[in-house]
């Protein structure tokens, strides 16, 4: 069955009401990569991500071969037709180091420790619960729970705005991520950001952008003083062939353009100065401080690729 995750929106100046809205509920918000398991009749799993190839737009990407023990689980028959939304942590790496390791094409040893932070349940007893409101889901998930391995781990769940604000406040004091609002009456719809639903907060956020170009590098070092260009040095961008900035499309069209990229960032995506047409449509994950009123991002630095697979 090919299902895209459901994604969240951003809290913004509704923060304050749905913290005090007793029909949100809280949970972290894991810095990893999502996937979903896919447990089947028969004992077969497999594990998914949210990104999709680039030949295949409509399937998302099978990584269960980069998961080292999924393939010698037997899971037991009470998770058998179900599936769990998760997110995929390694403990001391962040999420763009997480998904370069569980890549579809990487080949880099998996660590141990790698574990898998459940927050979801999406098929329940060979039945997709699609209709199934957030609180029937939660409750599924939680029965289910008792047959997890040591590796899946249920995200705790915390009701009621004073308990809530105390999550956040315990979030951010540990330097972590943030955490999500999820309405109670709400449905999954998969692969859609639906209003009223799953909401982020986050000190530092977060957008996906589309790549839609780049601008040359400046080709001479200029002289800290007076500004000038320096013609006996080359930019080490220009020397290498990278490009000098990304320039990025949001989904409501806003333009912009972003830098922030690694040299093995730049070396692999760059072709004579400019990014490889390949790269042209895919998406990216931004973060920034905040938008300005015409709606630019302040401040917007590269985080990651989404997941797909690069030619």
């Amino acid at each position: 069955m090919d299902i895209f995750p459901m994604g969240a929106k951003q809290a913004k100046d509704k923060f304050e009401l749905l913290m005090e809205n007793d029909l949100y509920i809280a949970q972290e918000k894991i810095d990893g990569v999502r996937a979903l398991i896919h447990l089947y009749k028969g004992g077969v799993v497999k594990v998914t991500t949210r990104g999709a190839s680039v030949d295949a737009p409509d399937t998302p990407i099978d990584i269960t071969h980069r998961i080292p023990y999924i393939n010698d689980w037997q899971p037991p028959n009470g998770l058998l037709g179900c599936i769990i939304d998760t997110e995929i942590t390694i403990p001391g790496l962040d999420s763009a180091q997480v998904a370069g390791i569980v890549s579809y094409k990487s080949q880099v040893e998996v660590p141990n420790g790698i574990q898998f932070n459940a927050f979801d349940i999406i098929a329940y007893d060979n039945k997709t619960v699609f209709s199934w409101n957030q609180q029937q889901r939660l409750h599924g998930l939680s029965i289910k729970s008792r047959y997890f391995p040591e590796w899946l781990i249920p995200l705790p769940i915390y009701f009621g705005t004073e308990a809530k604000y105390d999550l956040l406040d315990e979030i951010f004091s540990c330097g972590k991520e943030g955490i999500m609002l999820k309405n109670l009456n709400s449905m999954y719809i998969p692969g859609k950001k639906p209003a009223h639903t799953w909401y982020k907060v986050k000190k530092v956020d977060s957008i996906d952008a589309k790549i839609v170009g780049s601008c040359s590098p400046e080709k001479y070092y200029r002289d800290p003083k007076t500004n000038e260009e320096d013609t006996t040095r080359l930019t080490k961008l220009y020397e290498n062939g990278w490009f000098g900035a990304i320039m990025y499309e949001l989904e409501d069209g806003t333009r912009g353009t972003v830098s922030g990229f690694s040299d093995e960032e730049r070396a692999k995506m760059s072709e004579n100065h400019q990014v490889k047409p390949c790269y042209l449509g895919r998406w990216m994950e931004l973060k920034f401080m905040e938008k300005t009123k015409d709606g630019k991002l302040r401040h917007p630095r590269f985080i990651r690729l989404r997941e797909e697979v690069e030619k």
